[in-house]
């Protein structure tokens, strides 16, 4: 089993190494990803992906796709689910077949089930896709009325308040 665990150190490892050469404008930063990543400090590093993937040179091609693929995909179940949503709403935003982005967002959304802001995100992020870019106005109906009230039943105002409102309010 331990070598299990090294091959998949080697791996994301390897995918850091290429991006180093590939990106030398980040290259500060894929080095301390992968510092975090092998010391295994899962806030940090989620804090050095959501600082990451804001980045200009990020935003190009589907530079977010992979490094979701490539490299959060392996430890996205340590780190936290508000979080994880928090680095996807910026992946999806690399799909240019918005149904596939849906495809990815549910298979988010089994993944952080248990945490009912992740989950409340997720949707709304889905919402946002059927009415800016599918124009799907059914759909988004259906996702404001489902999480209405869970929303409500909430204690106090969460992150996913105000994306919610501003969803509902484009949609009426």
């Amino acid at each position: 089993m331990a070598t299990g665990v090294k091959f998949y150190n080697v791996e994301v490892n390897d995918f850091i190494a290429r991006k180093q050469t590939t990106h030398p404008e980040l290259s500060a930063d894929w080095l301390k990803l992968e510092e975090l990543y092998n010391k295994k400090l899962w806030h940090q590093l989620t804090l050095k992906i959501q600082e990451l993937v804001e980045k200009p040179s990020m935003q190009e091609g589907d530079h977010l796709i992979t490094l979701y693929t490539n490299f959060v995909s392996f430890f996205e179940n340590k780190i936290n689910p508000l979080s994880l949503v928090e680095i996807i709403a910026h992946v999806i935003k690399q799909y240019t077949n918005k149904k596939e982005a849906i495809a990815f967002l549910e298979k988010i959304e089994t993944k952080v089930k248990a945490n009912d802001e992740a989950l409340a995100l997720c949707k709304v992020l889905q919402g946002q896709i059927y009415l800016e870019d599918l124009n799907d106005l059914d759909a988004t109906e259906k996702i404001i009325e489902e999480l209405e009230g869970s929303l409500e039943d909430a204690d106090g105002v969460t992150p996913v308040h105000g994306r919610f409102y501003k969803l509902a309010s484009e949609y009426y």
